[in-house]
Formats: structure tokens, C-alpha cells, sequence
């Protein structure tokens, strides 16, 4: 039976349980047992915040009825993020689900990356990652 279990390292680079779940589950092995696992970092809610909110402020300073999961979408399709069908009227494209049972952590910090460079280069020339930053955590910060 497949248990999910929450890890960290400690000071001593050992993997130690984070929780009272984990520690009773590994508690339960029998010494010397081995076992098998997919090792993933949990998503981390604020990065999934801070990258609704960059593309909400882009959004809100665009003319047109747009909103921030458009501005996502559009980065994953220029990305090639996504699939691509053919459709009765021609192509479709599909983006990938960046739900947290969806996707890393890692594979979450390389979008928001590429997001960011996307913004900067192609949506707004000009604008620095440091500016946009600092932006999107003025506005998470009047949220709170």
C-alpha cells in the first residue's frame, strides 16, 4: 500500500520525518527493511499565490477583457507548456495542469522562472525581474 510520507534533511544530511504521520509510519518498519519511493519537493502555496499575482497586476495594466489565468496560459503556449490537437477548426493547444498534484515544486520554480523572463522580454521590454518582484509582493502584501 503506497503511503505518502514528509521528509527533511538534517544538519547531518540524514532524512528525518516532519511530521507525527511520518514518524509513526517509519516507526512501523520493521529495521532493516527497504523500501521504494518517488521523492518530490511539496508544492509551496506561496509561490503558486505569487504567480496568480504577477499575472493578475499584468492583466489589470492590459487593455481588454483579460485576466490572470489568460496571461498564464499564454506564457505556456508560447512555452510550448502544453498539447497540441487538431481541432475542426483548426489547432488546439491545451496547457499543462500546474495543479500541486500536478506538478514538482522544481518543475513549478522553472515555469515561474520562465514566466518571469517571458514578462520582462516579450509583455513588458523593459521591465527589470527585480521591479516586477517587487511588485508582486507589494500587491501580496496589500492582500494580506
Amino acid at each position: 500500500m503506497a503511503t505518502t510520507v514528509f521528509l527533511k534533511r538534517d544538519e547531518l544530511g540524514h532524512l528525518v520525518p516532519t511530521d507525527e504521520g511520518t514518524k509513526e509510519w517509519l516507526a512501523g518498519l520493521p529495521k532493516g527493511e527497504a523500501v521504494k519511493g518517488i521523492m518530490t519537493r511539496p508544492r509551496n502555496a506561496k509561490f503558486h499565490r505569487k504567480l496568480f499575482a504577477c499575472a493578475g497586476l499584468i492583466a489589470s495594466n492590459m487593455d481588454g477583457n483579460i485576466n490572470a489565468r489568460q496571461i498564464v496560459a499564454g506564457y505556456q503556449a508560447f512555452a510550448g507548456l502544453g498539447d497540441t490537437f487538431k481541432g475542426r477548426h483548426g489547432e488546439v493547444f491545451v496547457p499543462k495542469s500546474i495543479a500541486f498534484d500536478a506538478m514538482s515544486q522544481d518543475s513549478f520554480d522553472e515555469l515561474y522562472k520562465g514566466f518571469v523572463e517571458w514578462v520582462c522580454s516579450n509583455v513588458i521590454p523593459g521591465l527589470s525581474a527585480r521591479d516586477l518582484d517587487a511588485e508582486v509582493e507589494q500587491k501580496l502584501r496589500d492582500f494580506q
